[in-house]
């Protein structure tokens, strides 16, 4: 019997977790996460990181609330990808799994890849650089088969 096999699929605000024995079963599915954050508009990001946090003044030292060189939209979906990434980083010390298939469109498949430890990326086997959140099992085995 092959070691276990998880395969993540995810995008900025949606992300779902399964496992496979061997290269020919349809993967089991195991979990998901929500993200809402990165469903908010850049407006109502912008105002949540604001409320409480707005400098009156700019004396020496002080700076303002938000720091216009980062995208608010791109913070939200570090914190995700982070969330996600000590998650695997967590289980895989654990040996839950063996290997990892990270699936997810390229801006946050390069977020996943970062967020992950040395040991917990050298078990990454295959990215594939798609969306597959809304496929079903049966489809995500096709198209990991593909």
């Amino acid at each position: 019997m092959e070691a276990k096999t998880w395969i993540l699929v995810a995008n900025a605000s949606h992300a779902k977790l399964y496992q496979r024995q061997h290269t020919l079963q349809v993967p089991e599915y195991l979990r998901s996460w929500e993200h809402e954050e990165s469903r908010k508009h850049v407006e109502d990001l912008i105002a949540d990181s604001a409320a409480g946090r707005s400098q009156q003044s700019f004396a020496h030292g002080a700076r303002p609330a938000i720091d216009p060189k980062t995208s608010p939209k791109l913070v939200v979906k570090e914190h995700f990808a982070a969330e996600l990434g000590h998650y695997l980083n967590q289980e895989r010390k654990a040996g839950t799994f063996a290997e990892i298939i990270l699936v997810a469109l390229p801006e946050f498949l390069g977020l996943l890849r970062e967020a992950l430890d040395k040991d917990m990326a050298n078990c990454v086997t295959k990215s594939v650089a798609k969306d597959y959140t809304e496929s079903h099992s049966e489809e995500l085995q096709k198209h990991l088969e593909a």
